[in-house]
């Protein structure tokens, strides 16, 4: 009985680790097919989400245009449009290339009022699905924006006032955040004299919208080129960095902005 205990143990020694190694391999081939499976789900994933935006795309691009031609009397011209699904993900991202806002009241020899080399906007990819085209965020590459009051009281950013009811679907923008890089702000009033040269290097503004108007976080680095208010006293901050870290209250009843503490403006010297 002795001898035979002893000759199961040595078989059992012999055997087992072949029974687990052969238990392993069976999960080792459930674990591959699970990650094989995980990794075809995510390859249609992705591919429905770019048919899908690719297919709203230029209807975005129309109904955008329409939106401020008919909202706002505004004028739009984009270049080309490139989809993209990774950068804002899980919202879907529409790139707008070289694309150029003019008011369609202003003067024929007016500058536009923005000029850039791209425009992205996130949209909510679970609202498109229902072709609701919801803005979630903005983001303006290399731009130039340009608001010009002329010597007879004329101004490049004229808008038309918004009707009760519109023919067009509507794009909503439920926007979180707006970011800005390498974008060029003017302000011009030929009228008076006077002259705001900012150059916004790396911007974000953050917003929560309200009931009664907005809340903004606004922080990045700024280029002050010039501050020129009243002529005859010349220009400030010529040529002067600054940083910035606001809070804002922008009421639209009484059209009021309230600058909450601890804001502040860091400027070099």
């Amino acid at each position: 009985m002795l001898i035979f205990k002893h000759q199961i143990r040595g078989i059992a020694k012999i055997y087992l680790p072949f029974y687990f190694l052969i238990k392993h391999l069976r999960y080792k081939k459930y674990i591959k097919r699970f990650f094989i499976g995980l990794l075809a789900f995510i390859f249609l994933l992705t591919t429905f989400v770019f048919i899908l935006i690719t297919f709203y795309k230029k209807e975005l691009a129309e109904t955008l245009s329409k939106n401020l031609k008919e909202d706002h009397g505004l004028i739009l011209k984009i270049e080309d449009l490139n989809v993209s699904f990774f950068s804002n993900w899980p919202d879907a991202s529409i790139k707008l290339k070289n694309v150029e806002l003019s008011s369609g009241m202003a003067k024929n020899n007016d500058l536009p009022i923005l000029k850039a080399g791209s425009i992205s906007l996130s949209l909510d990819l679970l609202k498109l699905l229902n072709k609701q085209f919801i803005i979630a965020s903005v983001s303006i590459k290399d731009a130039e924006i340009n608001l010009i009051k002329n010597d007879d009281g004329s101004k490049n950013f004229e808008l038309k006032q918004k009707g009760a009811t519109s023919t067009v679907d509507q794009i909503k923008f439920e926007g979180k955040k707006v970011s800005t890089n390498n974008t060029q702000f003017n302000f011009i009033n030929k009228e008076n004299g006077q002259k705001i040269d900012v150059l916004l290097v790396d911007n974000t503004i953050k917003l929560k919208h309200q009931l009664d108007g907005i809340e903004a976080e606004v922080t990045g680095d700024t280029k002050i080129g010039s501050l020129l208010f009243k002529p005859q006293k010349g220009a400030f901050l010529k040529n002067t960095s600054a940083k910035l870290n606001l809070a804002l209250s922008i009421f639209k009843t009484n059209s009021s902005v309230f600058i909450h503490s601890p804001s502040y403006v860091s400027i070099d010297t």
